[in-house]
Order: C-alpha cells, then sequence, then structure tokens
C-alpha cells in the first residue's frame, strides 16, 4: 500500500509538503520507521507517495513490520485539520420520514413529515477528541446548544452499542 502521508514534529504531511527522497524528514505514523518521499520527474507515470527508507531498516539492529492503516491515518489527519480550524460549515441533507401502518380494519395508514430541513450551519463551538461523556466521538460540535457528533468509521474500528452521551 502507498503511504500518502508522513508524520514530521508531531504534524502529519501530505507528500506534497515534503522534499524529495530521505530529506522529507518525515517517520511512518504506523510503526515511527524512518520514509522517503518518492517523488518521480512524472507523477503521471508513478503515484507520489512515501515508502519505508529500505536503507535506514537495513542499518537498524531490529526489523520491524508495518501494519500501515490508511483509514487510521487519514482520520487522525481529519482531526489534526479540525485542530487547525476556529470555525467550518456542515451540510445537513433534508430529512423525511413515512411511517405506514395497518389499523384495525386492515386499512393502510401513512403518515409522513419533515425530520429536518436542508440546512449548512455555521459551527464555532466543537471539540476535537472530546471528554469522557462523548468520548467514543471524534469531533464534538455544538449547534444552538444540541450536541452533534462526528465519529469516523471504517472497518475494523470499534463503536460500542451503548448511544453515545447516555
Amino acid at each position: 500500500m502507498l503511504i500518502p502521508f508522513g508524520l514530521k514534529d508531531g504534524k502529519y504531511l501530505d507528500i506534497s509538503e515534503v522534499k524529495r527522497g530521505r530529506a522529507c524528514g518525515c517517520i511512518c505514523p504506523s510503526c515511527s520507521q524512518n520514509l522517503v518521499a518518492k517523488k518521480g520527474p512524472n507523477p503521471d507515470k508513478m503515484i507520489h507517495h512515501f515508502a519505508h527508507d529500505k536503507k535506514a531498516k537495513d542499518d537498524s539492529e531490529e526489523s520491524v513490520e508495518c501494519e500501515y492503516s490508511f483509514c487510521v491515518v487519514a482520520r487522525l489527519v481529519i482531526k489534526q485539520c479540525f485542530r487547525e480550524l476556529s470555525d467550518f460549515e456542515m451540510r445537513f441533507p433534508e430529512w423525511k420520514l413515512e411511517f405506514v401502518e395497518s389499523d384495525d380494519y386492515e386499512r393502510e395508514v401513512r403518515v409522513s413529515g419533515y425530520v429536518t430541513n436542508e440546512s449548512k450551519p455555521h459551527i464555532s463551538e466543537f471539540e476535537v477528541e472530546p471528554s469522557e461523556r462523548y468520548s467514543e466521538l471524534d469531533v464534538l460540535c455544538r449547534i444552538n446548544g444540541y450536541p452533534v457528533g462526528l465519529h469516523f468509521s471504517y472497518e475494523g474500528r470499534g463503536w460500542s452499542k451503548r448511544r453515545v452521551g447516555q
């Protein structure tokens, strides 16, 4: 798997933000081994990416097998981006529900209505890696005083059966 992000001085960096080769000064976000920035002269022929530095790996006394996970690192990069924001907008779609039931006389009864209308609230109050009550969330936002949680889900990431905030 190609590695799109490297870690340098505690910050995740995209391949476009670093110098070529070992001069990038990055380590792998998963295993902390040195990386090299692979930036060929023609990006159409080779996708720019990071790779483990084989020379540094050969010089190392112990070999570490890396289990790089794109999803885990992407989640960390997204949270880093949120930390750098002071505010943002979110788009909520229109949400309409419809219930269909049969009454005592086997007649079909339909009830429908809007839960929310489409909106795009401006959010200036949010917390990355919120406190214990909401600790399963990645980002906790407050919209008009109501908590709205963001949980970045992917295969292999656990999520408890209890509802957040209860």
